[in-house]
């Protein structure tokens, strides 16, 4: 049996958090693999910045290459197929492609997740994976979690908006339901990047050789990316 990461996303482009956070999740869960997916046209965000889709592959697999972690994985899967990138078929596609005792874990941010109820047959996701909920709760919050006001905000949106079933609970922190598989929440170190602030470092003419991998900063030089 094997317990397999699913990490979406633009990647637009892929940078050193990414990289640190889907190699703590290895460890905590933990996870035999963490597959990065580019999405080919993201449904939920504006796509005006987005490079092509060829251009974020080719950065994830010169990442990859410079940590030679073989517990990350890129995947063409959503790549592959044509129109919007929807998670319920990216899952549904590695279900078909694994065990069925395989354990599968959907990585996600907050924000993404207290949008969930928006998404392509969200009901029908929640009822095939796993979720690890990714967010930066704040001091003390890992340890106090009856008090912590961020917990409660998530979870008060899955009881709200997804299913009254679910329960808080602790050690680790997840949202349990009779029926449906567990929803995790992943303390993750509290990193101040994101790829939008990549792209304004570039187009403000800043290094970004701090922010991303170096053959990823030396790729966007060469092929004149964010500019």
């Amino acid at each position: 049996m094997a317990r397999i990461g699913l990490f979406g996303g633009t990647f637009n482009p892929i940078h050193r958090g990414h990289i640190a956070v889907a190699r703590q999740l290895r460890v905590d869960f933990p996870l035999d693999r963490i597959y990065l997916i580019p999405a080919h046209i993201p449904p939920h965000k504006d796509r005006g910045a987005l490079a092509p889709a060829a251009h974020r592959q080719a950065m994830i697999q010169l990442a990859l290459a410079e940590i030679a972690d073989q517990g990350l994985l890129l995947s063409d899967a959503e790549l592959r197929r044509e129109g919007p990138s929807y998670t319920v078929d990216t899952v549904e596609s590695f279900r078909q492609a694994h065990a069925p005792e395989d354990e599968l874990y959907l990585v996600m941010g907050a924000d993404a997740f207290l949008e969930l109820d928006a998404w392509r047959h969200w009901r029908a996701l929640l009822c095939a994976v796993s979720l690890i909920v990714m967010s930066r709760p704040g001091p003390g919050s890992e340890r106090n979690w009856e008090t912590s006001a961020h917990w409660k905000r998530l979870a008060a949106y899955a009881c709200e908006r997804l299913d009254g079933a679910y329960r808080l609970l602790a050690g680790p922190f997840r949202l349990e339901h009779p029926h449906l598989p567990s929803i995790f929440f992943a303390s993750v170190p509290a990193w101040d990047l994101s790829s939008s602030q990549v792209r304004r470092c570039l187009q403000g003419g800043e290094s970004i050789v701090h922010l991303v991998p170096e053959p990823v900063a030396a790729y966007i030089e060469s092929k004149g990316l964010y500019r």
